[in-house]
């Protein structure tokens, strides 16, 4: 999320938590009252999901990528120009992905 979508959330979650100020009823576990704005962010999230399941499950394809990657150049470690072909081919691999990645989020 960019700077300005973050600030434009913030500023609706500081809304909605100033109209429900007093207003969320008591809870033992909040002794000293809730807090609005948690209770609003924590809804913003579970509504729009939790990323924690995609970055893992993106964690382990880059891993497995990699291992596969450096399995392929440790064969050929006595090779310069196939690990110049695969230091340039993954080069232009994360680029392009982040480059489509990076206009697919806005």
């Amino acid at each position: 999320m960019n700077k300005e979508n973050a600030s434009k959330l913030w500023k609706m979650i500081q809304e909605a938590g100033d109209y429900l100020l007093n207003e969320l009823p008591d809870h033992p576990n909040h002794p000293k009252g809730r807090n609005p704005y948690a209770h609003v962010a924590l809804c913003v999230k579970e509504k729009f999901g939790n990323s924690r399941y995609t970055n893992t499950i993106t964690g382990i394809s880059i891993n497995f990528y990699n291992f596969f990657v450096f399995m392929f150049a440790v064969s050929y470690h006595w090779e310069t120009e196939i690990l110049t072909a695969i230091l340039i081919f993954n080069a232009l691999m994360y680029s392009s992905i982040y480059f489509v990645l990076n206009k697919t989020k806005k």
